[in-house]
């Protein structure tokens, strides 16, 4: 019978011409509460995912039976990026040594390996829309560019990797520093706020398109 690897995770490190459409879309959207993507690590949680900003977790991510060193790699890489505490990213090594000695992935250990890459994709694809409207609807100046509207501001650095989303009141979302997260607050509802800008975007742009190409014709 395998034995299982158990996994007591440390606490999360959390630091407490331009289109107006775009402006009048991001300005509008004013979110009253914060419900963290970050996950508490007990069996009770299990299921919980981005308050349905994405299918849940099991959909997405491997189960126990399935998971491969290369997942465990990843878990890592991701703690990692998100500025786990080294106790944490050490417990990960453990708990892969154990797996690679033929321990079974406990359920905990499962979770909180899902809810860590989880996070980190959030995290990811939010910088992706956010450099995408510093890029569209943003000023640069040399390596940094800014965007400022009513109750977002966005600035960023490609160069170095560094990124700021902060709110009018100067509560910043996500800060991140050479990749690495230093500070997030992201929550399903901001992340589909931005989606939906990007989407804007998109229909902005593609209208554009074809006005030029009537204009040419």
């Amino acid at each position: 019978m395998p034995k299982t690897s158990s996994f007591s995770p440390a606490p999360p490190l959390l630091c407490t011409p331009a289109a107006p459409t775009i402006f009048s879309f991001l300005s509008a959207i004013r979110l009253d509460t914060h419900v963290p993507l970050r996950f508490t690590a007990t069996l009770g949680d299990a299921t919980r995912t981005g308050q349905g900003l994405l299918p849940p977790l099991q959909a997405l991510r491997p189960s126990a039976s399935s998971v491969t060193i290369d997942d465990l790699r990843n878990w890592y890489n991701a703690a990692d990026k998100l500025g786990k505490p080294e106790n944490y990213k050490k417990r990960i090594v453990e708990v892969a040594n154990g797996f690679k000695a033929g321990e079974q992935l406990s359920a905990q250990a499962l979770t909180v390996m899902n809810q860590d890459t989880f996070e980190l994709e959030a995290i990811s694809r939010l910088s992706q829309i956010a450099q995408r409207i510093g890029m569209v609807l943003g000023k640069s100046d040399e390596n940094i560019t800014q965007f400022l509207g009513k109750i977002y501001g966005i600035t960023f650095n490609t160069q170095q990797r560094d990124l700021t989303i902060l709110q009018k009141n100067g509560e910043i979302i996500l800060n991140l520093q050479s990749g690495r997260v230093q500070t997030n607050k992201l929550t399903p509802q901001i992340l589909q706020t931005f989606e939906d800008a990007n989407t804007q975007i998109d229909r902005i742009l593609t209208k554009s398109q074809t006005q030029q190409i009537d204009i040419q014709r």
